[in-house]
């Protein structure tokens, strides 16, 4: 005797519990959608999959010939711990530019079909996680397999890269915690899709991914080391800085290869498990504040004017 699942839909936010059950029914919906969007990206071309990853490689050369060349300020491998940064950071920012648009691209289905509004960003957000994932992989060969044959043995893998998945799960939830944010705002609010563009652009260099946090004790700019050792824990407290920062502690530990009193582009100090608590902490408020702050709003999608 078969059965029949019957979903209706609902008004009105509800608690978060309630709305994490309705998604979780609406799964399979969520897993052919992103199958369709990394078929739209990689189907029948292989050439269409490396030009996914010609173009972050592209900016990670002009960095790295800007810090290294221009500014003096890199190591000969200057390459390879500016990718190492550049991973989660170009995850982060195509995710939220991408779902910006992702719910405006559903408008007319939403108007017509019942499911949760959530799911064209989540779908984005999937989308470049699993590519993120694949970039790890071949980060991975990079790191243990060609940069070796450059500069000889480097030791066995940190301890710390066991933390990876830990990270990983930070990393998609900070994520798409923004990316709900965001895009919930630029469905009322089209300009906000320009502002965050501006934003994320500035953030660029704001993080440490042509640098590293420890710059900011080292830095003879900065005349106080009181206001030094401030400013280094509220960067590190901010996510986003914690998180590039710490893709390049757990692939490369400590290292200090530079000459004494150089400016050199390291990945420096050892992995800081305050910092990890602190910022699961941070996360997670973050995500359920965000998602409840999108649950408010979603059931009016549908009067956008």
């Amino acid at each position: 005797m078969s059965t029949t699942t019957v979903i209706t839909s609902r008004k009105g936010a509800a608690g978060l519990a309630t709305e994490l059950a309705e998604l979780w029914q609406f799964r399979h919906l969520l897993g052919s959608l992103i199958r369709r969007e990394l078929g739209l990206k990689y189907r029948g071309s292989i050439i269409r999959m490396l030009w996914t990853f010609a173009t972050p490689l592209a900016q990670i050369l002009a960095m790295t010939f800007v810090v290294r060349y221009v500014l003096g300020a890199g190591t000969k491998n200057a390459t390879i711990y500016i990718m190492c940064g550049y991973l989660p950071w170009n995850f982060f920012q195509a995710s939220v530019m991408e779902s910006t648009v992702a719910i405006i691209g559903y408008y007319g289905i939403l108007k017509k079909v019942y499911f949760p509004r959530e799911i064209p960003i989540l779908v984005t957000v999937c989308s470049n996680f699993i590519n993120l994932l694949i970039s790890i992989v071949i980060f991975a060969v990079i790191r243990w397999g060609i940069f070796p044959l450059f500069t000889g043995p480097t030791g066995p893998p940190p301890r710390e890269l066991l933390l990876l998945p830990l990270i990983l799960v930070l990393t998609f939830l900070f994520t798409a915690s923004i990316s709900l944010l965001v895009t919930a705002i630029n469905y009322f609010y089209e300009d906000i899709r320009f502002m965050t563009q501006m934003v994320i652009n500035f953030m660029l260099y704001l993080l440490p991914i042509m640098y590293n946090a420890e710059m900011i004790m080292n830095s003879t700019r900065i005349p106080s080391p009181n206001l030094r050792w401030v400013l280094y824990h509220l960067y590190l407290v901010n996510p986003l800085a914690w998180i590039v920062q710490a893709f390049k502690q757990i692939f490369f530990g400590v290292v200090n290869n530079a000459a004494p009193g150089s400016n050199a582009l390291l990945p420096g100090a050892k992995f800081d498990y305050v910092y990890l608590e602190l910022n699961i902490v941070t996360i997670l408020l973050i995500t359920v504040g965000s998602y409840h702050w999108f649950n408010q709003l979603k059931w009016k999608f549908t009067e956008r004017p």
